[in-house]
């Protein structure tokens, strides 16, 4: 029973109050571990880009003849990137010594697999 001179809050105001501010915290977790998935999503995508590029580099510098198609896995900081080279030759009587090289990086995560494919030409002439 409360007089004049009481003050404070009742039992049931401090329930209430704890369960909007349980409900706002459940909200700002949910963002949280959606931040911290999309980060990794992040960093495996940067890392994938990279790898695609190190990879098109390589061809760059390599001998036009000795550019075939394969696959190299177990790469990156985890191991978990797979590197597919697809070399093609363009059957062209204008665009002679000219091939076509996909390079696809996929890698999966927790069940799901992602990639990215880069797309590049490499000619036999030379300066």
């Amino acid at each position: 029973m409360q007089t004049r001179g009481d003050k404070g809050f009742s039992l049931l105001e401090v329930l209430v109050g704890m369960a909007v501010f349980m409900i706002g915290m459940l909200g700002v977790i949910v963002l949280f571990m959606s931040a911290v998935r999309m980060n990794a999503f992040s960093g495996n995508f940067s890392e994938a880009n990279s790898l695609a590029v190190r990879k098109i580099e390589e061809l760059r510098e390599s001998d036009y003849d000795l550019i075939v198609s394969g696959t190299d896995s177990g790469l990156g900081k985890d191991g978990i990137f797979t590197v597919n080279k697809v070399v093609t030759e363009t059957d062209n009587t204008t665009l002679k010594d000219l091939k076509t090289i996909d390079i696809t990086v996929s890698w999966t995560v927790k069940e799901s697999t992602q990639s990215i494919t880069m797309r590049t030409l490499r000619s036999n002439y030379e300066m």
